[in-house]
């Protein structure tokens, strides 16, 4: 069950973004949704914004990668694993933090537009998840 674990978030860890792109929603930080090797042909004939055969566009896999990182670390107690994994989920971190022109935090999520305006079929999302009352970060 360990390996298994490790093995997972390694691999998470290991996909998350690095760059703004608009197309598959990656961003730095971001944990990936779905990764493809190979993408399938339906995809591709879907135009679903697979690159680099990785999708970003989840409400909640940066979430999720950050929450099971300390599930995984409180159950196995693996310290090595830990600050091995620490760099990205502090980069997970702060990809969910946004601060408004108030010095408040929320919680938010919007729609991305397309290139013409609007949604795009498949529905991706921007996200941040904020707190109440400002933070210092360091």
């Amino acid at each position: 069950m360990h390996e298994l674990a490790a093995s997972v978030l390694r691999g998470l860890a290991d996909l998350q973004g690095c760059v703004v792109n608009d197309v598959n929603e990656e961003q730095p930080g971001r944990i990936v949704h779905e990764y493809w090797d190979p993408v399938p042909q339906r995809m591709i004939v879907a135009r679903w914004p697979v690159i680099d055969r990785r999708y970003y566009g989840a409400f909640d896999a940066t979430f999720l990668f950050i929450i099971t990182a300390a599930q995984v670390d409180a159950y196995f107690h693996d310290q090595q694993l830990l600050e091995a994994l620490w760099p990205h989920v502090l980069q997970a971190g702060f990809v969910l933090l946004v601060s408004s022109k108030h010095g408040r935090w929320w919680i938010t999520s919007t729609p991305v537009a397309s290139r013409h305006g609007r949604p795009p079929p498949y529905s991706t999302w921007r996200h941040c998840f904020c707190m109440a009352e400002p933070v210092s970060v360091r």
